[in-house]
C-alpha cells in the first residue's frame, strides 16, 4: 500500500455515519478518517482525531462549498452516513469525481432513488417478478380503505421516502387508519407479511457488496429485532435460501458498494420489504463478524484489490446506549475546539 487513505464521513453524528467511522477504525488499514456533520454537537467528533463541518446540501452553493473542502483536505474517498444525503452525493457524483480526487462511496441516482423511495422499490419488484407485500398509494382516505377492505388487517402505512421507522404505523382496524392516515406524508399502505416482534423470529436483515468491476461479495445475513428504528438484538447466521435469493436479486440491480435488505422469511420464501443501497447501522455489526464494507470500499476504490474474504463468524450482537461526557467550567468554553470530551469505559461482566 503507498499512502495513506484520506477518508471523509459525512452524517457522522447518526448511527449509520457512526457504524462507517467505528468500521474503518477496525480496518487494519492506513487511513486518516475525518468525521463531518452539519452540527457542532455531532458525537462523531469524539470518535477522529479531525472533524469538520460541512454545509445542509439543501443548502445554497453547498456542491461549492464540498468540492472546496474536498480539495483542501486532499479526499480520497467519501463515505455518506446521513439518508438525508443520500440523492444529493449521488447526483453530484460524477462532478465531485470529475472537479476532484475523490471518489465518492454511492450508487447511481436512479438505483438510490428506487430504493429511496418505496412505491418505486414495490414497481421494481413487481417488474423483476419478486414476492413483495401488496402495497398501494392511496390518495385519500375513501382509497385506503377500499385497499384494506381487499388485503384485510393488520397493514403498515408508512411514508414513501424516510427513515427509522419514523411515522410507521400498523393498522389493525379502520379507526387506526383514520387516526394515522393524514399524520404520514406521502402515504404508502402494505399488507403486513408477519407482525413485528419483540424478540427474534421472522425478520431479518441481510448485505451484499459489489466491486467497482461488479463481483458480488456476501450476502451476509442476520435475524434480528427492531427497537425505535434500529436492529437491538442481532442474530448472525447462515442460510442457504436467503443467500441464494440476495445473490439472485444483487444481480438485478446495479448498484455499487452496499446493497442492504429487510425482508421476511416465510413458508413460501423470503419477502423483502425494504431495500436500501447505501450502509446501515449494522455496518459496524457486519464489520466485527468479518463483513466489514467500509474496509471493502477502501481496498477496491483506493487500493484496487479484487480479491475478499467470503466468510465470516456467526453469533449475537446486542444493542444498548452510552454516553460522551463533556467537562468544562466556563460554559462558552466548549466552543474551543481544544475541548474533548470523555466516552467512559465502564466495566461490564462477562457472559456465562
Amino acid at each position: 500500500m503507498k499512502r495513506r487513505c484520506n477518508v471523509l464521513v459525512t452524517g457522522a453524528g447518526n448511527t449509520v455515519g457512526q457504524a462507517i467511522i467505528k468500521s474503518l477504525k477496525i480496518a487494519k488499514l492506513p487511513l486518516n478518517i475525518i468525521a463531518a456533520d452539519i452540527s457542532k454537537f455531532s458525537i462523531g467528533f469524539f470518535l477522529t482525531k479531525k472533524n469538520l463541518l460541512i454545509p445542509k446540501v439543501e443548502e445554497k452553493n453547498s456542491l461549492d462549498k464540498i468540492l472546496k473542502i474536498c480539495k483542501i483536505n486532499k479526499i480520497d474517498l467519501l463515505f455518506i452516513g446521513s439518508e438525508y444525503e443520500l440523492l444529493f452525493f449521488s447526483n453530484a457524483k460524477k462532478e465531485i469525481e470529475t472537479k476532484t480526487n475523490t471518489k465518492v462511496v454511492v450508487s447511481s441516482y436512479p438505483t438510490v432513488l428506487m430504493s429511496h423511495d418505496k412505491w418505486l422499490t414495490h414497481k421494481f419488484f413487481k417488474k423483476n417478478k419478486i414476492k413483495f407485500p401488496n402495497s398501494c398509494t392511496p390518495k385519500n382516505i375513501k382509497s385506503a380503505q377500499k385497499f384494506a377492505k381487499i388485503e384485510g388487517y393488520p397493514l403498515i402505512l408508512k411514508p414513501r421516502i424516510g427513515t427509522s421507522s419514523k411515522k410507521v404505523f400498523i393498522i389493525q382496524k379502520y379507526l387506526d387508519l383514520k387516526k394515522y392516515f393524514y399524520k404520514t406524508p406521502l402515504p404508502i399502505l402494505q399488507k403486513i407479511i408477519t407482525l413485528p416482534q419483540s424478540r427474534l423470529k421472522n425478520e431479518y436483515t441481510c448485505s451484499i457488496f459489489k466491486t467497482f468491476e461488479g463481483q458480488i461479495v456476501g450476502p451476509f445475513i442476520a435475524r434480528r429485532f427492531i427497537k425505535k428504528g434500529d436492529s437491538w438484538c442481532v442474530e448472525v447466521r447462515k442460510n442457504k435460501t436467503i443467500k441464494n435469493f440476495m445473490i439472485k436479486l444483487a444481480k438485478k440491480i446495479n448498484f455499487l458498494g452496499p446493497l442492504n435488505v429487510q425482508l421476511m422469511l416465510t413458508k413460501n420464501g423470503p419477502v423483502p420489504f425494504e431495500i436500501n443501497c447505501r450502509f446501515s447501522g449494522t455496518t459496524a455489526i457486519r464489520a466485527f463478524f468479518g463483513f466489514n464494507e467500509p474496509k471493502m470500499a477502501v481496498l477496491n476504490l483506493f487500493y484496487k484489490t479484487h480479491t475478499f474474504k467470503t466468510d465470516w463468524n456467526s453469533g449475537f450482537a446486542f444493542r444498548f446506549l452510552d454516553e460522551v461526557f463533556l467537562k468544562y467550567k466556563n460554559k462558552n468554553k466548549y466552543k474551543s475546539k481544544k475541548v474533548k470530551g470523555e466516552i467512559k469505559r465502564w466495566s461490564y461482566e462477562k457472559l456465562p
